[in-house]
């Protein structure tokens, strides 16, 4: 009885796991820098990307510069 509970359990952890989306290993993007009048930047532009949990707000999970 024991082992028929934990198998249960264990295949119950693996179907809620199967279940949430994997974070994916690569986020495309793409698009052009501008300047504040609008104007295509040229050369070496340094970009900061982040990655936050809410959609306004809060501390970045994730950035990168």
């Amino acid at each position: 009885m024991g082992i028929r509970i934990a198998c249960l359990s264990m295949l119950s952890v693996m179907a809620i796991q199967a279940q949430q989306p994997a974070v994916p290993r690569v986020i495309y993007f793409n698009g052009a820098v501008r300047d504040a009048a609008g104007n295509p930047r040229t050369g070496t532009v340094g970009i900061a990307f982040s990655l936050y949990e809410n959609q306004e707000g809060g501390p970045a999970l994730w950035s990168e510069i």
